[in-house]
């Protein structure tokens, strides 16, 4: 019957283990639900505002790219006109027509100081035309090829940077120059300093990596001049190109922060924290419980049952069956000493220090033949 009892105790101590976990289950899901329904609203309408936010920052940086595009096409058109009306000029034309070599120099050195950062001004005959590449800025192979252009076709002659990235590089643009009649009869070319590139890029107030690029004959550009730092060349790209040249402005905005907040950026900090708030509430849950029952669904034993457990009362552990035997915990000295004799209302009270030390011969009644102490 005590065995049955026993097993009927631990079929309800289960019973209540399994409430109890299921008491913790049902606030915990709740708090969950509700803190992830909170935390995918707070993250849409986040990502919703970061992304307004940035497309915003995009429209700013969109006219501030094509404001410096339009100030940099204003300026080589500019020098376009210079040239169209330095084409004109009836002393050029008398020297073309009369193939001075030293007087067209001499007209070129005197009206290079009509262009701001001029270097050099060559007034050529369209058919001799030579590279020259000791003098200073030189006369490359692609500034031949350019005038060569010239001279074949009508098309404009844009604006471009030779030997970029050296002590050599200038700005090439070059001019037609025509008799009364619309004939050809000279080709004008300028270089500039390469300072002016910096101009177009100068002001700009906006984050992010900005360069001014130039066309190439294939697929590939080059890059004249940069601003920002390159590790910020990230997120949209706005590019917009100069007009009256081969040169394009290129900005990286640098800003991925909606694009961070709806791939997890954000949202996981917040997750954590949520199951942060789900744990600490179980543990609360589970502190703040009834004493009986341990977290792994152990039987918790406590008060008379464990002091029988650790040996206080020696023999009781008998009158429950399979009780966990949690051995003597320290020195147990009982009340009672034990009846001495038939007389059970004597307690035996424990010799003094000094009997404990006589020898058995003298403590003893020597008249007693049973040993017994005098009363």
């Amino acid at each position: 019957m005590m065995q049955a009892a026993v097993g009927k105790r631990k079929r309800s101590h289960r019973g209540r283990l399994n409430a109890r976990l299921a008491g913790r289950a049902v606030p915990a899901l709740l708090l969950l639900l509700v803190g992830g329904g909170v935390l995918a609203g707070a993250w849409l309408a986040f990502g919703k505002f970061s992304q307004a936010r940035q497309a915003s920052r995009l429209e700013d940086a969109q006219r501030a790219v094509q404001g410096m595009a339009d100030a940099g096409s204003e300026l080589v058109a500019a020098y376009v006109r210079q040239l169209q009306q330095l084409s004109k000029n009836t002393q050029i034309r008398q020297a073309l027509k009369a193939d001075d070599a030293s007087l067209l120099q001499r007209q070129g050195d005197e009206f290079i100081g009509q262009f701001d950062a001029g270097l050099r001004l060559r007034i050529l005959k369209p058919d001799n035309v030579k590279r020259d590449a000791d003098s200073d800025p030189p006369l490359g192979f692609r500034s031949v090829n350019l005038l060569s252009q010239a001279a074949q076709s009508r098309q404009p002659i844009k604006a471009e940077v030779h030997f970029n990235a050296s002590p050599q590089a200038h700005i090439v643009m070059i001019e037609r120059i025509q008799d009364a009649d619309g004939q050809l009869v000279g080709l004008l070319h300028l270089s500039l300093d390469v300072s002016l590139l910096d101009t177009l890029l100068a002001g700009t107030v906006l984050d992010g990596y900005m360069e001014l690029r130039q066309a190439t004959g294939s697929d590939k550009t080059l890059t004249l001049t940069t601003v920002g730092a390159a590790s910020t060349r990230a997120g949209e790209v706005i590019s917009q190109p100069v007009a009256h040249s081969r040169w394009q402005i290129v900005y990286w905005s640098g800003d991925t922060a909606a694009g961070s907040v709806l791939n997890g950026g954000l949202f996981l900090p917040m997750a954590a924290v949520l199951l942060l708030a789900v744990g600490l509430f179980l543990r609360k849950r589970s502190s703040g419980g009834r004493a009986g029952f341990a977290a792994d669904g152990e039987v918790v034993y406590a008060g008379a049952v464990k002091a029988i457990m650790q040996g206080a009362h020696p023999g009781m552990e008998k009158l429950v069956p399979n009780l966990p035997n949690m051995g003597t915990q320290g020195s147990i000295t009982p009340v009672s000493r034990g009846m001495v004799g038939e007389d059970v209302t004597m307690i035996a009270t424990p010799p003094s220090a000094e009997a404990a030390a006589m020898p058995a011969s003298v403590a003893t009644d020597k008249g007693d033949g049973h040993g017994k102490q005098k009363r």
